[in-house]
C-alpha cells in the first residue's frame, strides 16, 4: 500500500475545519500563509485565548492573553508563536509552533500549557526546508488538533516520514498526550490499521474531532488507485491506544462530518442533497457498537456558550452594495489618430509566405464586428483576398491553422479540442472564394500544419490523456486519409517530446523541431525516421528555448530561440549556425515579433510586430516596412493612468512602450517612446507616477536577470533626466510609488506592507496591518489623497476585501468591509472619498465619513460585452470623479455626493 505524496496533502487542505462544541474543542490546520492575531475559545467559550504575532509568517516572538470570562487570568511575550491552538475547559492549552516561521527550516514545536500559562510540554522536531511547486504553506509538521474533556487528553496529527522499500514514503501519525500532566500516552500509525485496495494512494487519515462523551477519534481518509478512476473515502473511529474500532467507505468528497449534539454521537451531511446521516456510538463491554439513521434536514451542530471576540466586519459583508447614480457632468475626449485607416488590419498573426511571395495568415479587419478571414497581402502590403472563416461553418473559429498548398489554394485546418478526434480541415480557394471540407480527415488538437503543392499534407497534434499528453505526427493524402503516424508517448515512442513546428527539407523530407532535447528530426515518405541532427552540437552552443522553425528561402531553416540575445538562428540542413540575429528597428528598438517570422523566395527574413510586416537586412535591421496592421500612434495596450494637478492625463502604454499626455481640453501634448536601452524585451513597464515639480516617474520591472524594479524620471519634454532605483531596499517584485503632492514623501507599496520613505530613501513609517490589526497578505490596491493621506485595499485571508484609511502619518482612522464578488483593478482617494474600480466596469463609490459605499456602473454592461477597464482620479479642486475610459480613449466627470 502506497503512501501519500505531499502534493496530494495539500490539495485536499481545503476542507480542514474548525469544530467546537459542549464537549469538544477541535481544531484542524489549513494551508494558510499568514498567522493572523487570532482568539481561540473552549468549548463553553469559558476560556479564551489571544495570540498576537509579531511577524506574518508566525515566526519569532508573540503575545499572548488568558481571559476567563473577562477576568485576565495570565498574559506573556514568548520565543515562539503557536499556529494552531486548542483550549480546554479548564484553561490549559495545546499547539504547535515553527521557530522560523512556515517557509523555513528551524524546530516544530509541540507546546502544552498549564491552566496558569506554565509549559507542561515543549517538543522539538527539526523540520527541513521542503519546497514543492503547488506548495501553498511551509507543509507543517502538525496537521490536526484534538482536544476532549471527557479525559484529559490531546492528539496531534502529524506529517511523518520513513524509507520503505528503498524509497521515502510520507504517512500520518498521531501521538497521544496527557494533558494534565504533559506525558505522551501513545503514538500509533491509523493507516497501518486501515484496510485500502491493492496500489492504493492513500492521503493522511486525519483526526477531525472526538465524539462527543466518548474516548473515540474520528477520522477520514482519502484514498485512489493507481493507473485507475476508482477512489473513495473512508470514515473510522480510533481509541486512544490506536485501535480502529469501526470503520465505513463513503462516495470520495461527498460528505462533511459534524459531532452531534447528543452525547455519542456524530452525522455527515451528502453536499449534494442534504441528507443526514447520523450515527449512535454505544459501548458493551471492549465491545463498541455504531448504529446509524438517516433523515433530513439541516447537520445537528453544537455552537459555544461564549464564543471568542468577533472581528470587525463592515455592515455589507458578503451582500451586495446599493447600486447609486452619479449625474454626469462632462466629459472630455482625447484626440486620436486622424489618419487611421477604416480597412487596416486588427493585427497580423502568425503569417506563411507562398510561391509568389506573397504573405497570408488568419486574421480580421480592425472596427466594427470584422469576422475573422483567412488574408493574403501582396508584396506591396495590400490586402490582395480574403476568405471569411464563416464559409468555414465554424461555430467559434479559433484555433485555426493556415499552410500553403499551391497557387491560390491553402489548407485550413480547426484546431480541436484536446481529448477527442475533432480537428477539421478545409481546402479554401482564395481566386473562388469558396472551401471544400476534406471529409475523411481526423485528428486531435492541431498544433502545427504543413502542405505540399500534391495536396498531401502533415499535422501534429496533440491529445491529453489520463497521466501524459501524447504528441504525434502525421502524414495524410489529399483525401485526408491517414498516411503514417509517429508519436511520442508509451510503446515504441519514435518522435520527440515537445514538437515545436515542422517544415519541409529540400529532399522532400518532414523535419520536426523537437524542443525538450533541441534535435532536427528528419521523418521519408514512408514516416520512418531517416536521421537526427542534435542542434546543441551542431549549432556549437545550447539554444535557450527553441519555440519555433521555418523554411529559409535559400538554405536551411530559421529557429526562434525564444527569449534568447539572439533569437532567430539560421541553420543549413546538418543544423550547422549560418546566422543569428537580434531584429531591431532602426531607431534600435529590438522588434517584439512573439515568433512570427517568415523567409520569401529571395531569402529576406521577414517579421511582423503584429501590425507591420518587416523584412530585415543582413544584419537584422529594419530594411522595408509593409504597414498593412491597424497602426496608430493612440495608446493601446493601456498599462496605467496618471493625472497631474492641472489636469493633464499621462497614458502609459505597455504595449506601444511610450507615454501619451494629453491637457485638460484632452489635445495630445506629447508622446515619448521609452528608451529601448532602459526598457528593451525583458523590461516591461509597469507604473506611471507624477510627483510635485510635474516630473514623470515610469515604473520598469526586470525579469531577464534578478527580479527588481526600477523607475526612469522624465521632464516634461520627455526628456530622461535619472533612474531611481527602489528607496529603503525595497528591491523585488510588486512595488509601486505614490507621490504626496507638495512635499517630498512618497508612499511605497509593496506586497503585503506599505511604506512612508523621503525622497532620499530615509525610512518614515510602515503600514503592515490593516485598521483591524489584521496582517495584510495581498495589497490590491493603494490611493493617496492630495493630504498625504491614504487607502488601502486589501485581501486578508478570508476571501474579504477590506478597505483601511490612514492619515498622513500612517495612523489608522478607519476601516470597511467590501463584498467578497469584487476584485478591484485600479483606485484613487481624495481624504474622504475612495472609488475603485473593477475589470468588469464597475465602480465601487466608498465615503470613508459616512461609512457608505455604493456601487455603479458608468456604462451598463451588456452579457457578452467584452472587459472595460476605468481609471478613478480625483481632482484637485474637489466635488467631482474622473472616470479614464480606455475604450473609448476620453474622461467622464461625475459630480460627488455632498
Amino acid at each position: 500500500m502506497m503512501k501519500t505524496p505531499r502534493v496530494l496533502f495539500l490539495l485536499v487542505g481545503a476542507w480542514s475545519l474548525l469544530v467546537t462544541c459542549s464537549v469538544l474543542h477541535a481544531r484542524v490546520a489549513y494551508p494558510q500563509v499568514t498567522c493572523q492575531p487570532e482568539w481561540h475559545a473552549s468549548a463553553s467559550g469559558k476560556f479564551r485565548l489571544f495570540v498576537d504575532p509579531t511577524n506574518p509568517l508566525g515566526k519569532g516572538d508573540a503575545h499572548y492573553r488568558m481571559l476567563e470570562g473577562e477576568r485576565e487570568v495570565w498574559k506573556s511575550t514568548r520565543h515562539y508563536t503557536l499556529h494552531d491552538v486548542a483550549v480546554a475547559d479548564d484553561g490549559s492549552v495545546a499547539g504547535w509552533a515553527y521557530l522560523s516561521g512556515r517557509f523555513s527550516t528551524g524546530n516544530c514545536l509541540l507546546v502544552l500549557l498549564a491552566p496558569d500559562g506554565s509549559e507542561r510540554r515543549i517538543e522539538a522536531h527539526e523540520q527541513a526546508r521542503r519546497d514543492w511547486v503547488c506548495a501553498s504553506d511551509g507543509l507543517p509538521a502538525c496537521h490536526g488538533i484534538s482536544l476532549s474533556r471527557q479525559s484529559p487528553y490531546v492528539v496531534f496529527g502529524m506529517e511523518c516520514s520513513r524509507v520503505r522499500n528503498d524509497r521515502q514514503e510520507e504517512y500520518a501519525e498521531w501521538w497521544v498526550f496527557d494533558c494534565a500532566t504533559g506525558s505522551e500516552r501513545a503514538r500509533f500509525r491509523p493507516d497501518d490499521k486501515l484496510d485500502f485496495p491493492p496500489d492504493s494512494m492513500v492521503i493522511f487519515s486525519r483526526p477531525l474531532f472526538a465524539v462527543p462523551g466518548l474516548d473515540l477519534l474520528l477520522s477520514q481518509s482519502f484514498w485512489h488507485v493507481t493507473n485507475s478512476h476508482q477512489k473513495g473515502r473512508k470514515i473510522s473511529l480510533f481509541d486512544l491506544e490506536g485501535a480502529c474500532v469501526w470503520s465505513l467507505e463513503l462516495p470520495y468528497g461527498s460528505w462533511d462530518a459534524s459531532p452531534s449534539s447528543d452525547e455519542g454521537s456524530f452525522a455527515f451531511v451528502e453536499k449534494k442533497t442534504g441528507a443526514v446521516r447520523t450515527y449512535k456510538v454505544t459501548r458493551a463491554g471492549k465491545a463498541w457498537t455504531v448504529q446509524e439513521s438517516i433523515a433530513n434536514g439541516p447537520v445537528p451542530t453544537c455552537e459555544p456558550s461564549a464564543p471568542a471576540p468577533a472581528s470587525h466586519r463592515g455592515v455589507f459583508a458578503g451582500a451586495p452594495l446599493d447600486a447609486v447614480e452619479l449625474r454626469l457632468i462632462g466629459e472630455v475626449r482625447f484626440q486620436t489618430d486622424a489618419d487611421e485607416a477604416e480597412d487596416d488590419l486588427d493585427s497580423i498573426g502568425d503569417f506563411v509566405i507562398d510561391g509568389d511571395d506573397r504573405f497570408g495568415f488568419i486574421g480580421r479587419r480592425a472596427g466594427g464586428d470584422a469576422p475573422r478571414a483567412l488574408i493574403r497581402v501582396t508584396p506591396a502590403g495590400t490586402i490582395d483576398k480574403e476568405l471569411p472563416l464563416e464559409l468555414l461553418e465554424l461555430e467559434e473559429p479559433r484555433g485555426t491553422h493556415a499552410a500553403w498548398i499551391d497557387g491560390d489554394r491553402w489548407l485550413v485546418l480547426a484546431a480541436g479540442d484536446w481529448k477527442t478526434p475533432s480537428a477539421k480541415a478545409w481546402i479554401a480557394d482564395l481566386e473562388r472564394g469558396a472551401a471544400q471540407p476534406i471529409e475523411q480527415f481526423a485528428a486531435a488538437h492541431v498544433e502545427h500544419a504543413l502542405a505540399s503543392a500534391s495536396g498531401e499534407f502533415w499535422v501534429v497534434t496533440s491529445q491529453s490523456m489520463e497521466f501524459t499528453i501524447r504528441d504525434e505526427l502525421a502524414g495524410f493524402d489529399a483525401e485526408g486519409r491517414r498516411k503514417w503516424a509517429q508519436h511520442n508517448a508509451y510503446g515504441n515512442a519514435v518522435l520527440g517530446s515537445s514538437p515545436e513546428g515542422i517544415v519541409r527539407a529540400r529532399t522532400g523530407e518532414v523535419v520536426a523541431l523537437i524542443n525538450i532535447s533541441n534535435k532536427l528530426q528528419f521523418f521519408d515518405g514512408t514516416g520512418a525516421l531517416a536521421k537526427t541532427i542534435d542542434l546543441d552540437e551542431s549549432v556549437g552552443r545550447k539554444p535557450n528555448y527553441l519555440a519555433g522553425i521555418a523554411s529559409h528561402g535559400v538554405e536551411g531553416f530559421l529557429l526562434l530561440d525564444f527569449n534568447a540575445p539572439e533569437p532567430i538562428l539560421h541553420v543549413d540542413e546538418s543544423g550547422k549556425l549560418l546566422h543569428a540575429w537580434n531584429p531591431k528597428y532602426k531607431d534600435g528598438r529590438e522588434i517584439e515579433f512573439a515568433g512570427r517570422m517568415a523567409c520569401d523566395s529571395k531569402g529576406t527574413i521577414w517579421v511582423s510586430d503584429a501590425r507591420s510586416l518587416i523584412a530585415l537586412d543582413a544584419n537584422g535591421i529594419e530594411a522595408k516596412v509593409l504597414k498593412c496592421g491597424k497602426t496608430r500612434t493612440s495608446p493601446r495596450g493601456i498599462r496605467e493612468v496618471a493625472y497631474d494637478s492641472r489636469g493633464w492625463c499621462h497614458v502609459l502604454s505597455e504595449t506601444q512602450r511610450s507615454v501619451h499626455i494629453y491637457d485638460e481640453a484632452g489635445t495630445a501634448k506629447h508622446r515619448w517612446m521609452l528608451p529601448h536601452e532602459e526598457f528593451g524585451r525583458e523590461d516591461d513597464p509597469r507604473q506611471i507616477a507624477i510627483d510635485r515639480s510635474l516630473q514623470v516617474h515610469v515604473g520598469r520591472k526586470n525579469y531577464d536577470r534578478k527580479p527588481s524594479t526600477s523607475y526612469f524620471r522624465f521632464d516634461e519634454s520627455g526628456q530622461s533626466l535619472e533612474v531611481r532605483t527602489m528607496p529603503y531596499g525595497l528591491g523585488g517584485i510588486g512595488e509601486a510609488w505614490h507621490f504626496r503632492l507638495g512635499d517630498d514623501r512618497i508612499w511605497v507599496e509593496v506586497i503585503d506592507a506599505v511604506r512612508l520613505v523621503a525622497e532620499n530613501g530615509s525610512a518614515l513609517a510602515s503600514i503592515r496591518r490593516s485598521e483591524r490589526n489584521r496582517w495584510f497578505e495581498d495589497i490590491t490596491t493603494v490611493a493617496v489623497a492630495p493630504n498625504g493621506s491614504l487607502a488601502i485595499l486589501g485581501h486578508d485571508g478570508l476571501g474579504l476585501c477590506y478597505l483601511s484609511w490612514y492619515d498622513a502619518a500612517g495612523n489608522p482612522i478607519g476601516g470597511w468591509e467590501l463584498p467578497s464578488r469584487f476584485h478591484a483593478f485600479e483606485s484613487a482617494f481624495d481624504g474622504r472619498f475612495f472609488a475603485c474600480a473593477n475589470y468588469q466596469g464597475g465602480v465601487v463609490l466608498v465615503d470613508t465619513s459616512t461609512r457608505t459605499a455604493r456601487y455603479f456602473e458608468p456604462i451598463p454592461r451588456a452579457a457578452n460585452a467584452k472587459e472595460r477597464m476605468f481609471f478613478p482620479h480625483f481632482p484637485a479642486a474637489g466635488g467631482e470623479l474622473w472616470l479614464f475610459d480606455g475604450a473609448e480613449l476620453r474622461t467622464l466627470k461625475y459630480e460627488l455626493p455632498k
